[in-house]
């Protein structure tokens, strides 16, 4: 069955009208009109043309940001912001300004001398040494142990 089903769709493909392809046929190119060619330039000198002059008014925009003696920018404006839907509050108690408490300060403690010993710096030891051609080399090998 399903080997006539292919026998069947290939003489449909080869049966197939294939009148509206192109066909193999030698086509002749077509004929492109060809633009026009420009004049050639004459050779006569023709000052150019005066336009009047119009005084075009100087207009200096405004800096969108000043900066400050130090050379940064710092915003000294807020933003507006509206709110909406806010919640009706005036039916709710209202908070009443309450004095800070008068409190005793407390008292200062002086802290307690401390001796000074000074200590004599002694010169750090190089961290490495240069060879004679000005390189670092190193000179002892890094001891790997391996867990096994």
């Amino acid at each position: 069955m399903k080997l006539f089903l292919i026998a069947f769709a290939v003489i449909a493909a080869v049966a197939a009208d294939v009148s509206h392809l192109p066909s193999n046929e030698y086509l002749p190119p077509q004929q492109v009109s060809v633009a026009p060619v420009a004049p050639q330039p004459s050779n006569e000198y023709l000052p150019p043309v005066q336009q009047q002059q119009q005084e075009v008014p100087v207009v200096e925009a405004a800096p969108a940001h000043e900066l400050a003696d130090d050379g940064y920018r710092y915003k000294t404006h807020r933003r507006v912001v509206y709110r909406r839907h806010r919640r009706d509050v005036s039916h709710l108690p209202s908070n009443e300004y309450l004095p800070p408490v008068q409190q005793e300060a407390a008292p200062v403690y002086e802290p307690a001398p401390v001796e000074q010993v000074s200590v004599v710096a002694q010169e750090a030891a190089p961290a490495h040494e240069l060879a004679d051609d000005g390189y670092r080399y190193k000179t002892h090998r890094r001891v790997v142990y391996r867990r096994h």
